[in-house]
């Protein structure tokens, strides 16, 4: 068959499960993650529609093996964002958590098939099951650690805990990515860089709004 390799060359060595993953972010990137189909893989990776399913038996397991290698790619940035967290004046005491969020961004930017397949529907479904949820635990306690160093320095002063702190951060800077990634802030904040909007909100964030009463609930009372 024209394009297909034999089994004894894949017997030679070759990395088949490299190749797949690789080939999957490649498809991702040239043509979105909607059209990504097993056979697609195959046909790019030059072996037989069935070859893929010795190592991912769905779609959504080749999704779940992409997504462990953005988070791994993602701890890895993460890694000397945190300086020491100790002794911080109080104007740099936001520094940390926000370097973690910009780094955040700028993946998303230079790995944006990673970042697509990190967050969709199909792995999302997973992110209870290890080694998925270790992996979402390890990128996201950085966000909390630094939260945390804040708080112990008297620098924050709020009654929800760290991690719903983090967790607020992280959702602002998760939601201004996708909405900039899908090209719909353009309207907004055209003159502004991914980064630039981050740091613009987080800190609207933090620095909180002037409300003349508190917010006690959404629900409407009933009539």
């Amino acid at each position: 068959m024209t394009g297909v390799k034999s089994r004894s060359a894949l017997r030679r060595g070759r990395d088949l499960r490299r190749d797949l993953i690789d080939a999957a972010v490649s498809l991702i990137a040239e043509n979105g993650l909607g059209s990504l189909s097993l056979r697609e893989v195959a046909r790019k990776t030059g072996v037989t529609h069935q070859a893929p399913y010795r190592h991912f038996p769905t779609r959504a397991d080749l999704l779940v093996a992409i997504a462990l290698e953005g988070y791994t790619l993602l701890g890895e940035r993460q890694t000397g964002q945190l300086p020491d967290l100790t002794d911080m004046h109080r104007d740099e005491a936001m520094a940390p958590t926000l370097r973690l969020l910009l780094c955040y961004a700028r993946f998303a930017l230079d790995h944006r098939p990673y970042y697509q397949v990190m967050f969709c529907s199909e792995v999302g479904e997973r992110k209870d099951r290890s080694p998925l949820k270790e992996a979402v635990h390890n990128t996201f306690e950085p966000m909390v650690q630094a939260i945390a160093a804040v708080r112990h320095q008297r620098h924050l002063r709020s009654a929800h805990t760290d991690y719903d702190v983090a967790l607020s951060c992280w959702m602002l800077a998760h939601g201004t990515t996708m909405l900039y990634l899908d090209q719909h802030l353009r309207a907004h904040r055209e003159q502004m860089s991914l980064e630039e909007l981050i740091l613009h909100l987080v800190r609207a964030l933090m620095e909180g709004f002037p409300w003349e009463t508190a917010i006690t609930s959404t629900e409407s009372k009933p009539q």
